[in-house]
Order: C-alpha cells, then sequence, then structure tokens
C-alpha cells in the first residue's frame, strides 16, 4: 500500500486547504529541490510543528516536543552543539537494547544518521520534532551548565593551576573551543570562561556575577535588568577561574586582598565587546562582576530605545544649543551612559570638536576625543575640565557630576559658552535642581547656564508570544499605590513564560524618559530658591510628562505591565495633591456648567464636592454620581426657569432642535469645505528618530509623508508632488545630492522647494548641497523651531 502524501494528511487534518496546497505544488514546481513541506510553511500556510507532525504520520514514527523532555546529559557530551545545530537533531535517551532516541527535523536522511551512529557509538531511533522546537530545546539543553560540566571534567582541583598567556584582547571563537573539548581540552579555565562570556553575549546580558558562597561558586547574569542565577561551580574551581580574568583584564594576579579593576575587549564574530572587570575580596573568596559593553548600542536611534517623538522633540531643542548643560539623572542601571552616547553619535560632525571626560571611559567613539580621570596622575574632573575649555571644543561631556568641585568644574563651562552633558544620580528632573544648588551652585548661575533635565528609566518589555492580553485588576494599582486609571482598553500581563522569554515572561528593556525644559518661568523659580514641591508643580502646569506619566503610556501601548512600572516608576511625590487639584477644577466645572454639560463633565474617577463634606465618588459616567451632583435623575429635563419672557408653567413649549441641529451641521460642513488643505511635506532620511522628530515638529500644520530612502522618495514624488522636501545626504540606495540633482533636472519638479538635513554643516559639504539645487541647508542637530520656521518660509515663496 503506498504511503499518503504529506499534503493529502494536512488537507485532512485541516493544517492548509486544497487551494494553499495546489498553490505549494505549484511554487515547489518553480523552486525546486525543495520539499512540500518546506513550501507550504514557508508560503506561511501553516506552522512547520503541523508538518512535522504530518510527517510523523506519513511514515509511522514517533512525534515529540524535545523542549517538554528531560534529556540524558551524557549524550549531550558526546555531540558538539555546533554538530547538533549543523544536522538539526538532539539526542534524547538511551533504551533498551542500546538503541538511543533522537530527535530529528528529517528522519529519512540516511547520512545523517549514520554520522550519529558512529557519533553516538549506537543504534538510532529516529523520531520527529518541528525544527522551531528543536532549535529552542538546543538552546535550552546545551545551555552554560552543560558546556561547563562538561570543561570541568578535563581539569583537576589543583589551586596552583598555571594562568594561561597575557593578551590585551581575546577571541570568543565557538567552532574552536568545541574542537578543543572534542580533543581533550587542555586548557579547561581558558574555555571556560570563554564559554561564560559566549553564554551572556548571546543571551544579551549586562553583567556576569561570579560570587564565592560558602561550598560552591554562583554564576549569575544579569539579564533585562534582574539577576538569573545560571550555574553552580565546585568551590575548588573558584580562584582558577578568578585568575584567568585577572589575566585577561591586566590584574595583579598575587595580589587577593584589594579591590582591583580592569578591561579587556573580546571579538566575536567580527563583532567588537568591550568588558569591565570588578574584583572585590570578600569572606568566602574574591567576587568577580564583569560588565558586557556593546558598542552596537551607541548607534541605535534614540527612537528605538523608547523615546517618544513628542518627548524626543524637547530633548533635541536643548542639545542643539551652542550653550547650556543638559543633565540626565537616574539611578545606576537607568540608560543614562547609552543615552549621552547616543546623543554624541547625533552631535558629532567634521566641523564639531566633542570631547569626554570619564571615570572610567565607557566606549570608545571615533571621532571625538576622550580623557579619563586618574587621581594619582593628577587627571581629576576638576583638573581636566578648565584645560580643555583652552582648547575650545563645541561639546564637552563629563560622565558623572559626583561632588561640588565638578558641579563647579561644568558650570564654569557653561558659562564660558560651551555645552555641556553629563550625569547625576537623583531621583526625577526637579530634584536634580535641589541637589545642584546642595553641591553649592548658586540659584543665578544655575538658573542662567541649566538648559533642561531628562529622568530615565529602563522597564522590561513584555513578552509578545507568552504574554496575555486582560484588563487591569484593582491589585495592580493597589501595588503601585494610586487610584485607577483608564487606559483606554485591555493591556498586556505576563504570561506563563516561554523559551523565548527565558521563561520569565519579559524579553527586553525600554526606556522610559521625563524630560523637563529650563523655562523662563522655571528659571525664576530657581533663581528665586523655590522649593522642589513648587517647581514640580509649575511643571506639570507647563506640561511636564512625568516618569509615571510616560511609562503608563507604554502599559497602555502594551510595551509593558503595570507590575514592571510598580517595580522601577517612581510615584511623584506630589501625585495625589496634583490629581486631588484637578478633581476639585473638575467639580467646580461641573457645578457652575449648565445642567447637560454638568454630566458631561465628569471624566475623572473620583469627584468631590468642594463645598460641602461630602463625596459623590464614581466611574466616568456614572449615573448615580452624576445625579448627586446636579440634583436630578440623569436624562431627566431640568424644570424651566421662569422668566419675564416665559411662558405660563405648564404651557405646552414648541419643539426645539431639529431645524438648529441641522443648520449647525450644514454649518460645520461649510467650515470644513472652507478649511484650507494641509500643504504636503515628504521627509526623507534612513534614521528613524529623524523622521520622527521632524514629523512632530511640522504635523500639526503641514500633511507628512516618510521615506526611507532616496529611491523611495523620487517614487512618492512622481506619484504625488509634495509642497516641500526635507532630504539627508547619506542614505542607501540614493544619496541626498544626487536625488536633488534628479528633481531639477526634471522640468516638473525643478521648482520643488528642498532643504537639505545633514550631519555633514561643514562649508564645503554645504556649497555642494546648493549646488545640487537644494533651496536651504540646515545641519544636524537641528532646533526643531529653527526647521519650522524655515519650512514656512521656503513653501509661502513657493506659493508667491
Amino acid at each position: 500500500m503506498s504511503r499518503k502524501k504529506i499534503g493529502d494528511i494536512l488537507v485532512s487534518t485541516g493544517a492548509i486547504s486544497e487551494e494553499q496546497l495546489q498553490e505549494a505544488l505549484d511554487y515547489q514546481g518553480q523552486v525546486g529541490h525543495r520539499s512540500v513541506g518546506e513550501v507550504i510553511v514557508d508560503l506561511g500556510h501553516t506552522s512547520d510543528d503541523a508538518v512535522a507532525k504530518a510527517l510523523a504520520e506519513q511514515f509511522s514514527l514517533e512525534y515529540v516536543d524535545p523542549i517538554e523532555l528531560d534529556v540524558d546529559r551524557n549524550l549531550i557530551f558526546l555531540l558538539p552543539r555546533i554538530q547538533a545545530e549543523k544536522m538539526m537533531v538532539l539526542p534524547l535517551s538511551k533504551g533498551t537494547g542500546g538503541r538511543i532516541k533522537v530527535a530529528m527535523a528529517d528522519p529519512l536522511n540516511l547520512s545523517t544518521v549514520n554520522d550519529l551512529q558512529f557519533q553516538l557509538k549506537g543504534s538510532i531511533q529516529p523520531v520527529v520534532a518541528s525544527p522551531t522546537r528543536l532549535q529552542l530545546a538546543i538552546d535550552r539543553f546545551y545551555g552554560l551548565e552543560t558546556q561547563a560540566q562538561r570543561v570541568l571534567r578535563t581539569a583537576l582541583p589543583t589551586p596552583d593551576m598555571a594562568a594561561a598567556k597575557d593578551s590585551d584582547s581575546i577571541t570568543l571563537d565557538g567552532e574552536a573551543i568545541e574542537r578543543r573539548l572534542r580533543g581533550g581540552g587542555e586548557q579547561p579555565y581558558v574555555d571556560l570562561v570563554s564559554i561564560m562570556l559566549l553564554h551572556a553575549i548571546g543571551k544579551d546580558a549586562s553583567d556576569i556575577h561570579v560570587e564565592p558562597q560558602m561550598d560552591s561558586q554562583r554564576v549569575r547574569l544579569r539579564i533585562d535588568g534582574m539577576l538569573q542565577e545560571i550555574l553552580r561551580l565546585p568551590s575548588w574551581s573558584a580562584q582558577q577561574l578568578v585568575t584567568r580574568v585577572k589575566v585577561i583584564g591586566k590584574l595583579d594576579v598575587a595580589d587577593r586582598r584589594r579591590p582591583q579593576d580592569g578591561k579587556v575587549t573580546v571579538t566575536l564574530a567580527g563583532r567588537r565587546i568591550d568588558l569591565r572587570i570588578s574584583v572585590v575580596p570578600s569572606q568566602f573568596g574574591e567576587n568577580l562582576v564583569i560588565r558586557i559593553l556593546d558598542p552596537q548600542m551607541l548607534s541605535a536611534d534614540l527612537s528605538k530605545l523608547g523615546w517618544s517623538a513628542g518627548v524626543m522633540a524637547l530633548f533635541y531643542r536643548m542639545v542643539s544649543q551652542p550653550r547650556g548643560m543638559v543633565l540626565c539623572v537616574g539611578p545606576t542601571g537607568s540608560g543614562k551612559t547609552t543615552t549621552l552616547y547616543s546623543t554624541i553619535q547625533r552631535l558629532r560632525s567634521e566641523a564639531t570638536s566633542i570631547v569626554t571626560v570619564e571615570d572610567p571611559i565607557e566606549y570608545t567613539v571615533d571621532g571625538i576625543v576622550q580623557f579619563e580621570v586618574e587621581d594619582r596622575k593628577g587627571m581629576r574632573f576638576q583638573d581636566l575640565i578648565p584645560a580643555l575649555l583652552r582648547q575650545d571644543p563645541n561639546a564637552i561631556i563629563i560622565g558623572e557630576i559626583r561632588d561640588e568641585e565638578t558641579a563647579r568644574a561644568a558650570i564654569q563651562a557653561t558659562t564660558t559658552g560651551h555645552l555641556v552633558l553629563s550625569t547625576l544620580h537623583t531621583a526625577q528632573t526637579t530634584s536634580t535642581i535641589i541637589r545642584m544648588l546642595e553641591l553649592g551652585i548658586t540659584p543665578h548661575l544655575l538658573g542662567d547656564c541649566l538648559s533642561g533635565v531628562v529622568a530615565q528609566r529602563l522597564v522590561r518589555r513584555v513578552c509578545q508570544k507568552c504574554s496575555v492580553v486582560a484588563p487591569p485588576e484593582i491589585e495592580d494599582w493597589d501595588r503601585i499605590g494610586v487610584p485607577p486609571r483608564d487606559l483606554e482598553g485591555f493591556t498586556r500581563r505576563v504570561g506563563a513564560g516561554c523559551p523565548a522569554c527565558l521563561y520569565t515572561g519579559y524579553r527586553g528593556r525600554i526606556g522610559v524618559f521625563e524630560v523637563l525644559p529650563i523655562t523662563d518661568q522655571i528659571r525664576s523659580l530657581i533663581q528665586a530658591r523655590a522649593s522642589e514641591q513648587t517647581l514640580w508643580s509649575q511643571a506639570r502646569a507647563e506640561g511636564l510628562l512625568t516618569l509615571f506619566d510616560a511609562a503608563l503610556e507604554k502599559v497602555a501601548d502594551g510595551l509593558t505591565t503595570l507590575e514592571e512600572v510598580a517595580r522601577v516608576i517612581p510615584v511623584d511625590p506630589w501625585l495625589h495633591q496634583d490629581e486631588l487639584s484637578r478633581r476639585r477644577a473638575a467639580t467646580k466645572k461641573a457645578l457652575s456648567a449648565p445642567p447637560p454639560a454638568k454630566v458631561a463633565a465628569l471624566s475623572y474617577e473620583a469627584i468631590e464636592i468642594v463645598d460641602g463634606a461630602e463625596q459623590a465618588s464614581a466611574e466616568a459616567g456614572d449615573a448615580a454620581a452624576a445625579e448627586a451632583l446636579v440634583g436630578r435623575p440623569v436624562g431627566e429635563e431640568p424644570e424651566p426657569v421662569p422668566t419675564d419672557d416665559s411662558e405660563p408653567a405648564g404651557q405646552e413649549q414648541p419643539e426645539q432642535g431639529a431645524e438648529p441641529d441641522a443648520a449647525g451641521a450644514q454649518e460645520a460642513e461649510a467650515e470644513a469645505e472652507a478649511a484650507p488643505e494641509k500643504a504636503r511635506v515628504l521627509v526623507v532620511d534612513d534614521a528613524e528618530e529623524i523622521l520622527q522628530l521632524v514629523k512632530i515638529t511640522l504635523e500639526e500644520d503641514y500633511e507628512i509623508d516618510l521615506a526611507r530612502d532616496g529611491v523611495e522618495a523620487l517614487e512618492k514624488i512622481e506619484a504625488q508632488r509634495p509642497a516641500l522636501v526635507v532630504l539627508d545626504v547619506m542614505m542607501p540606495r540614493m544619496g541626498g545630492y544626487e536625488v536633488c540633482e534628479e528633481l531639477r533636472s526634471s522640468k516638473e519638479t525643478a521648482t520643488l522647494p528642498v532643504i537639505i538635513l545633514s550631519a555633514r554643516g561643514e562649508k564645503a559639504h554645504v556649497k555642494q548641497g546648493l549646488k545640487a539645487g537644494a533651496d536651504d541647508y540646515l545641519p544636524k542637530p537641528f532646533d526643531p523651531e529653527e526647521l519650522e520656521l524655515r519650512v514656512r518660509s521656503l513653501i509661502r515663496r513657493s506659493q508667491q
């Protein structure tokens, strides 16, 4: 009897339709050398898990989900991970008669089966698993613990093992490690450290903690801000492991009684990663922490770090000024350094001199000059900054303001006409002002120099694969300590966990930002030594979006959870008073407005009657609360108020409302038709944060269209000519100069206004842009207000 075809099995089980099967067969005939199952998955008609089950049914084999099984670790030792991933197999267990059960994505591959028999030293019993589940199982079972145990099998518990050869940097090569392990592993502690680093980098960990305990050594990774134990090593291995790390960090191997710091660069597949090493003696040995710094983070757009367009526009306005101080504040691990370095990437250009003063230098950045503080050599913050001022940089980045001397030096740099960016360990924006005053900065100088403050935190992103969508519960708000708020629908909640999030419910982190620009009113309060509460109230009156408000926006957008907000985000100390004031204002408005407006004004969770002791608390739209405030059942018309011109009580009044309503609708339609159509502006840039920043700057007055490169821009211009183009220079496929020349060569677009917006602000580049046909040229970083004025001027002139 012939076997049933896999496509027919999928149709019979309802995994795909007859039409989808025919489409897959037609496509298979075009591409060739692909199985029907693979093509069906590629077309997105079903999952590879459904195809694996059909394959098992077709050949009467067992289907397994390897992630749910207990795996024999001794078999894992026999098959290196590289081979398991290449063949897409996972050894599971050894049964009676010595047969080894192996989960395979392709159990019909006889060559793979023969290789496994040789490698695992036994006959093979294939079972079927999907490639996706196999990869997750390989990630799980070939984790750090399995590899570490494998390495230490070749190590001896002797405290005097020779240290590895000194080196400025190390190269992480997983294949070389696997080859050494198969050959017996002659340098176990070198390989163990390399495996730990590979594992941590692969999991996007920010730190490795190696902590001596009484009878073991605990290894933990900090992933998404939370420590997770991933390995326990025998206590006899502790000193050799720390010695290896000391060697690569150029620390004193013999000195075990003093804290030591070092650094090293590792290379992984051509990618450079910096490590900061800290060793501190503890009760049971030396405690080791390795901080992992990935320079790739520096190239990320601010928008990808969690900045909303409106908040980012405020920040750009601060750092685009030639003079002033901008402070990034928050606790350790809140992302302040990443914000500073990402900002440096946007500020640097051929015409700009940027210097940093750090302790220590976190990242090495091309195109700027970096100085490291060294007290022993007289290179302190307060010594370096005055010396650097004589070299006339455009911007000075100070790693951290820690004391009065550093604060005064930073203020001095600002007063001499420089842009200064730095960090400070304070909780919120307004508390930063008070802290600077406590450091001895006079109110007049601080008010004059400070341009703005950015407070920030990092919250974990909820896992999109295993999270559930549900309405917030009252316990969530109780945990935060505030009354429930309307988040306009359901929010995401942590699910059961899955391999994608390492069973934590979260994967990755996102920034939450509070930006306080120093306005004239805030400046006056600073110079008057106003209290923090007064500063906060004024900032709120001017529209300050607090950390708590910004975090709730992330919850409403499905990016994080209320539990995470409760864990990380501080609740503003005067939040309840602020909400109470707003509620009182709403109550006064409800009581003083005409009756229909009173009901509509009930938009807060709780409404307080100001003139009485009683309160009418209600959810928005609660009929009972509305009735308590306006004095009648909701929906009942108020009794007519007699006037000199009114009809006698009880006399039937003529019907009203139909004609005025119709007239009002006609009037609204007429106004809509009379309203001028917004001019269309095309913004072209390959940086998402610039696109969003320009959009938020101009969208109130113009219709904004976006393009990511020059080719896409020309296509959009041909489809619908805009009123103006804002154009970047360096873009994929076609640069800004070429786009501008193309526009000027065509009769239809020869007069189309173009503003070039580029980090290349030197005279030569400005001339090149104008020669290409641009009408205006604005260097980055730009002042959003200046861009708005230039756009308005060009469009006005083009319409004359």
